[in-house]
């Protein structure tokens, strides 16, 4: 199958919780890049850097840590 053909219901999603350096400068613009996946969600004890990241990608989902048990239920994948 071309990676470019890959259908919405095919892809991976990911939720990222934590959102330092690494997961700003590396794992965030990988998923945001990437043709197999898509970030659904993210997860930061950090309002303000929860709250820019979210408009940044574009995600209707963004958590505190707080709502981690949300988050695993919300995006758990059937079995």
């Amino acid at each position: 199958m071309n990676r470019s053909s890959t259908s919405k219901s095919n892809k991976i999603h990911y939720a990222v919780v934590g959102l330092g350096h690494i997961a700003q400068v590396a794992v965030l613009p990988a998923f945001k890049n990437a043709t197999n996946s898509e970030l659904v969600a993210i997860d930061s004890g950090e309002k303000e850097k929860r709250e820019k990241l979210a408009k940044k990608y574009r995600l209707e989902h963004s958590y505190s840590y707080d709502d981690y048990d949300i988050v695993r239920a919300e995006f758990r994948q059937p079995d």
